[in-house]
Formats: structure tokens, sequence, C-alpha cells
């Protein structure tokens, strides 16, 4: 199901409890305020019951995200995104592939944060002078489409991943569009 479908069950659970809701409190002796009051939370409640659903049954599918990365994560964005289904060589479990070009990423949340705020911003000369300086003293790195990498930890209510680079120790933080959804243990 699309996310519009999903959102207009909602609505429409919503009116649909909201109305047989306040028609049960009228049937009652309930006052007109009190039953479309009470119809109306009963109503958002089954909405918002419905929305979680519906958003839990849809897969995320990198193939029909955009194959664009978000300018605020990419230091320098290339044009052609590589998914691993064109890949010949098969994953490791566990193992994901960086797509969509090169990505900064940072061995802090906060500093990875710092400088996607000039990007949003539109300052890109204070954005290239801090992602400049975080690479200059190590604190940040670029991953780079076909880069194998350990999903270490995540950030899901900032969208962001916690990668380690295979054959490396150090972990950094990056924009979850940058990697592979699926491992070759998910895709069989």
């Amino acid at each position: 199901m699309g996310a519009f479908t999903i959102f207009a069950i909602a609505v429409i659970t919503w009116v649909a409890v909201w109305r047989l809701t306040a028609r049960h409190w009228r049937r009652k002796g309930k006052g007109a305020i009190t039953s479309h009051v009470s119809g109306a939370c009963a109503g958002l409640a089954a909405g918002v019951f419905a929305l979680v659903l519906g958003i839990a049954t849809i897969p995320f599918d990198s193939t029909t995200a955009s194959s664009e990365p978000s300018s605020t994560g990419a230091a320098s964005q290339a044009t052609a995104a590589v998914t691993p289904a064109s890949s010949p060589e098969a994953l490791a479990p566990g193992v994901h592939v960086v797509v969509g070009g090169k990505w900064l990423s940072c061995q802090s949340q906060e500093q990875l944060s710092k400088i996607h705020r000039y990007s949003i911003d539109g300052d890109d000369a204070a954005y290239r002078k801090a992602a400049l300086e975080a690479l200059g003293a190590g604190e940040c790195t670029i991953l780079k489409t076909g880069d194998k990498v350990a999903l270490v930890d995540t950030a899901i209510l900032h969208g962001l991943v916690k990668l380690r680079r295979f054959g490396e120790t150090d972990e950094y933080w990056t924009n979850m569009e940058s990697i592979s959804e699926k491992t070759a243990t998910e895709k069989s």
C-alpha cells in the first residue's frame, strides 16, 4: 500500500469511529458537545492506530527511493548510484555497501549535525570550511560508493547510521541513505 492510501484509510477510520461514537453517546442522552468530543478523541486514537499499523507494513525499498543522495549528507555527489543488486559479487552476511556517491561521515553525531546545519542553512562556504577542517583533523572521513561497511548503530529519529569500514576500527556516523538496504542474507 502506498503512503497516500494508508493516510486515507487512517482519516476514514477516524471519521467513522468519530461518527459511530458520537451517535452512541447521543442515543445514551449525552449532549452534542460531549458526544462529539468523545467521538473525536476515540476517532483520533483509532485513526492514529490505523496509521501506525499501515506505516509499519510499508517495506523500505531502496530502488524506489531517490537515487540522488541528500544534499545535506554528501560532501561531493556522484550522478550515478550503484545498487547492490547490480553488483556482480555477493555480499557476506551483515555486510552493507555504500551507495549514491560520496558521503561525509563523522565520529560524533554532534559534529555531523553541526556541519549538516550549515548546508541546510544554505551556507555552502561554511559547510565546505567545516567539512575540510573536520576531515583534516581526522574527525570525519568520506565514504564512497562501493565501500563495504558494517552497521554498528542507528539513530533512526535523526536519520543516521554508525558504520565501520571492513578492515578498519574507526566508526563514523552518516546518513541512512548512504548504505544499501539489504545484506546478502536478506536478499535470499
